[in-house]
């Protein structure tokens, strides 16, 4: 969730070493809404919040955890 406070976003890949678990499953449909929106952006293995949203961005990580 810090991650996401971050202009480099979440190492999805590294998230999921550490934790044993893909940090998407069970977010799936929330990560979708913010892929639509443009609130939230996969850089391939990073999930980020680009700049614009970052006003929303308590909204949005909300929404995710």
């Amino acid at each position: 969730m810090l991650g996401l406070r971050t202009a480099e976003g979440v190492d999805l890949e590294r998230a999921q070493a550490r934790a044993g678990v893909d940090p998407r499953l069970g977010r799936e449909a929330a990560i979708a809404r913010h892929f639509a929106t443009g609130a939230l952006l996969q850089d391939g293995d990073r999930l980020r919040v680009p700049h614009p949203s970052w006003i929303v961005l308590d909204g949005l990580v909300a929404d995710l955890f």
